[in-house]
């Protein structure tokens, strides 16, 4: 697909929407101080835009959100309206014949009224009266909706354990990936990771590890990234095996 130029910016003006704070003054005082300087071409606010739009390419879909419903709160409402949806077709699907035999007879004198003004005097209609018809195949449809609905509750599996630690896991090490390519570009320096502060061979973390947990205190105002190491670790395998790639001119200079 191609994008005016139009077009084209107003997407990356709905991408920056996302995450306002990042600005050239944010991002320079979350870095006063930090052991590398920004190299050629770069400047704080090339990474603030950088940090921004990557960032909000990452936030996940809802589905993997923490704060999204449980699999098993899903199948709960699900099978809710599978049931409702099941008793709603029961029901009109053994309709009392008197009740039937009305719904049949209004639907005709709709049909009639409408055709009154193109028919021929004296002649009467013939057939089914067609919101008659569609009425009976809603009725069907209600039938597959019901199954379609025990369908996708039985393809709901519920997690075992503490499924939200492990999709907030998850989004940060997205975060993490999506962060890489950023800091190289703007530093000029590779991703590594060290095992502080649980290995005392290291006495501070790597310089990404920082940038990494300075950028999402900005973003997402997480001061302490639970396990940093361990995120740091898993984005770094991912980054080097499957490197993220912007598409063109989302990151203009990466």
């Amino acid at each position: 697909m191609s994008w005016s130029d139009e077009e084209e910016s107003n997407a990356f003006i709905a991408m920056d929407d996302v995450l306002p704070q990042f600005t050239a003054e944010t991002v320079k005082q979350a870095l006063a101080g930090f052991e590398l300087s920004l190299c050629d071409q770069t400047d704080h606010e090339w990474l603030a835009m950088a940090t921004r739009r990557a960032l909000a390419i990452s936030q996940p879909s809802w589905e993997k959100r923490a704060n999204r419903l449980s699999d098993a709160d899903l199948r709960r409402q699900l099978e809710d309206l599978r049931q409702l949806t099941q008793t709603v077709w029961r029901q009109l699907f053994e309709l009392n014949p008197e009740i039937d035999s009305r719904l049949w007879r209004y639907a005709f004198e709709i049909w009639v009224a409408d055709q009154e003004e193109t028919r021929a005097p004296g002649t009467l209609e013939s057939g089914q009266p067609p919101d008659y018809v569609r009425f009976r195949k809603a009725i069907y449809e209600l039938d597959w909706t019901s199954s379609f609905l025990r369908n996708a509750v039985r393809s709901i599996e519920t997690r075992p354990g503490p499924w939200k630690t492990s999709i907030k896991r998850r989004v940060r090490i997205d975060r993490a990936r999506y962060l890489a390519p950023v800091f190289e570009r703007a530093f000029n320096e590779t991703v590594t990771v060290n095992k502080y502060p649980s290995d005392r061979r290291h006495h501070k973390p790597t310089p990404f590890m920082d940038f990494y947990q300075l950028m999402v205190c900005i973003g997402f105002d997480e001061k302490a990234t639970p396990d940093l190491a361990g995120v740091i670790q898993a984005a770094r395998k991912l980054h080097l095996k499957h490197p993220v790639e912007f598409a063109e001119n989302v990151i203009p200079g990466l």
